[in-house]
């Protein structure tokens, strides 16, 4: 069973809460009770968490059709991160009381969930297990999984077409563990080389998922799949 049936549930089901946000909108801190799952309708929420040193890290990007809250809910502790709107955004909550409900009468809806979750956790390990790497491979990292994710769902198709990514380079930076002056110097100097596209305001055009693959020695093979 695969996250189609996770999408089949919220949209046979009423939500208890919609929420519009504006962008840089905050739809929950970290820290604050897990009353609602949400899900991502329009628009793009990052999830912000404030390390040791105080430095922000975005742990995930979540896109329409995407929902968020679901370790705090499961694990019934505060939610992990803060949830913050990249663009303008619209979502829906569920409470948690219904989520948990489901996920013990609905077969299809907990195979579905848990596989997206444990996704998530291979992506944030994979991730934080770069840190030592030279930032060029981080951000070259971060392209490769946002390029792979388009692809899963349905935005780009496999092969050598440009792939385009809404995301800003601050985004970026924050995903790679790097400074918006490095990502900003970096994607230039790719830009440059002919491997990005930055034209588009708001947007980054990969022009050659191969070279980043290369740098990284990725491939197409996705736990999705």
């Amino acid at each position: 069973m695969d996250e189609s049936s996770v999408m089949d549930w919220f949209n046979q089901h009423t939500p208890d809460k919609r929420v519009l946000l504006k962008k840089d909108g905050i739809l929950f801190h970290q820290g604050d009770f897990p009353d609602f799952l949400y899900l991502v309708r329009e628009g793009c929420i990052v999830m912000v968490k404030e390390s040791p040193f105080g430095n922000p890290f975005i742990t995930e990007r979540l896109e329409s059709s995407e929902f968020l809250g679901g370790f705090a809910v499961l694990g019934e502790f505060p939610y992990p991160a803060t949830a913050r709107a990249e663009r303008p955004s619209v979502v829906e909550g569920y409470s948690a009381e219904k989520i948990r409900n489901a996920l013990v009468a609905e077969i299809s809806f907990r195979r579905g969930f848990f596989r997206e979750i444990g996704v998530r956790v291979q992506d944030l390990q994979s991730r934080l297990l770069i840190s030592p790497e030279p930032v060029k491979i981080r951000l070259a990292r971060v392209i490769v999984s946002l390029c792979k994710k388009s692809r899963d769902m349905g935005l780009s198709s496999l092969g050598t077409d440009p792939v385009e990514i809404e995301v800003t380079r601050k985004s970026l930076s924050l995903m790679a563990g790097t400074s918006v002056e490095s990502a900003i110097r970096l994607t230039r100097s790719w830009e440059k080389a002919g491997y990005l596209d930055l034209s588009k305001r708001g947007h980054v055009i990969v022009l050659s998922l191969d070279h980043f693959m290369n740098m990284t020695y990725e491939n197409w093979s996705s736990a999705k799949e």
